[in-house]
């Protein structure tokens, strides 16, 4: 039944000129014994022939790897090479996960193509030097993967992923999508998880970064441009993911000269001076939460003087920080306006500028101690917040919903139509008849029956 599904699939998903080549042994081994390993078919696949029991032609190949399997293994004796456009699907990140054998200390995938490669449905764990290091590719997709224990060599880039055209290894490529996708305790130098630097775009969707780790920057992700050309052509976007207990000592999540949009995501537990670190960046942030820092900086923005500065817009996110953490400094050559935020936290100061007037309040931000963020005659200066304890409250990511009688609930404006929850915005949530905009990145929706939906009758 699912050999027939993933058919149904491939004819209608604009692929169905595809060759397909169904992996049915975990060893690693090109020979003749009337099987189709993984080495075999991405052989095939590579140079348009057939290797033991894989056959192939010309055009796209599809890669079925164990397609049935459930808890299985490919230890790996060195990295495979893809050099032609092809997809592999496995049969889950649950149930195939590729590991290097003993003595194996390199990548597991080297990618050197100037066709698409979309690696799908397995998990990767254990490699010592970059779990997949790119070389060139046009397209790069990788989802529904799960990145493990992965780790990169002294001084080099990206953990689970090396696709970094300005220090690493990478000539060249189009775009690098990740879309659910797990990274969990990989470490590098440079972009523990994910180190992708150069113009391309680069999007992540509905994925979890946790405990990964690197020594000089970018715990999750080290994504930067040197060109000081136009900030307006680099894209990065990350929508709708987790970023937990990340460790580095110079930024989470670092971007230089970016267009960046980060919206309806997690930011929890992450250590270093700063959980988001934009040098000379342009762009938004919006619908977030910020929680648990309890020292440095959960947003950094600053520029160079001799590019374009720094502007972005930081809207309807919850910060909710202690002790002496700042939820926000804005530095040299860089403008931050800030609208609809709720500064939940106990921290004294939660916005912090380096030089005066490059921080604007567009109105509607609420600041739970002090009034380092609140300085427009719509703000509300030290006010609580009154907010729910941080949790899943019946959906799959961590939120702190306002109260019925918070503050926050219908008092902004200028809100888009999402919330980090999923359920919209603005909705009547103090029953008077009219919808408004929540401050903060949780909407209160009308009727909403937090104890029914944690599981309590």
């Amino acid at each position: 039944m699912k050999k027939i599904i993933l058919i149904t699939w491939l004819l209608l998903s604009g692929i169905a000129q595809a060759n397909l080549l169904i992996v049915d042994s975990n060893e690693d081994v090109v020979q003749v014994d009337n099987n189709c390993t993984l080495r075999e078919a991405i052989t095939a696949a590579n140079f348009d022939i057939t290797v033991d029991q894989c056959g192939t032609g010309l055009g796209d190949d599809l890669i079925w790897l164990l397609i049935n399997s459930s808890g299985d293994a490919i230890q790996l004796d060195n990295q495979l090479g893809i050099i032609d456009g092809v997809t592999i699907q496995g049969p889950g990140a649950d149930n195939l996960v590729l590991l290097p054998a003993n003595g194996h200390s390199g990548h597991i995938f080297q990618i050197n193509t100037d066709r698409d490669v979309t690696l799908q449905d397995f998990r990767i764990g254990g490699a010592q030097s970059s779990a997949v290091d790119v070389v060139n590719v046009r397209d790069l997709e990788f989802a529904n993967m799960e990145f493990h224990n992965n780790q990169a060599g002294s001084n080099e880039y990206g953990g689970a992923i090396q696709a970094d055209v300005e220090d690493g290894h990478t000539l060249s490529i189009n775009s690098l999508m990740i879309d659910n996708v797990l990274f969990q305790s990989n470490s590098a130098d440079y972009g523990g998880a994910v180190a992708a630097g150069g113009t391309y775009d680069f999007s992540v969707n509905n994925s979890e970064f946790i405990s990964n780790t690197a020594s000089t920057i970018g715990a999750a992700i080290y994504r930067y441009y040197r060109g000081f050309d136009s900030i307006d052509t680099v894209f990065t976007t990350i929508k709708n993911s987790q970023f937990k207990e990340n460790s580095c000592s110079n930024g989470t999540v670092s971007v230089l000269q970016q267009t960046l949009d980060i919206s309806e995501s997690l930011f929890q537990n992450n250590s270093g001076v700063t959980t988001i670190n934009a040098l000379n960046t342009r762009g938004a942030i919006r619908n977030s939460i910020f929680t648990g820092r309890t020292s440095g900086r959960a947003l950094t923005f600053s520029g160079y003087p001799t590019a374009l500065v720094s502007i972005i817009s930081v809207e309807f996110n919850t910060f909710i920080n202690q002790s002496s953490a700042v939820d926000m400094q804005v530095g040299n050559y860089a403008t931050v306006s800030i609208q609809g935020n709720a500064f939940a936290g106990s921290n004294i100061i939660s916005c912090q500028e380096i030089n005066a007037d490059t921080l604007v309040s567009n109105g509607y931000n609420l600041e739970a101690v002090g009034e380092s963020c609140t300085f427009h005659i719509d703000d509300l200066s030290g006010t609580h917040a009154e907010l729910l304890p941080l949790g899943l409250y019946g959906g799959d990511i961590l939120i702190a919903p306002p109260t019925v009688s918070s503050p926050l609930v219908d008092t902004a404006m200028g809100c888009n139509s999402n919330d980090i929850s999923g359920v919209g915005r603005p909705y009547d949530g103090n029953g008077d008849g009219t919808s408004e905009c929540d401050i903060g990145a949780v909407e209160l929706p009308e009727d909403f029956d937090y104890i029914f939906i944690n599981g309590f009758e």
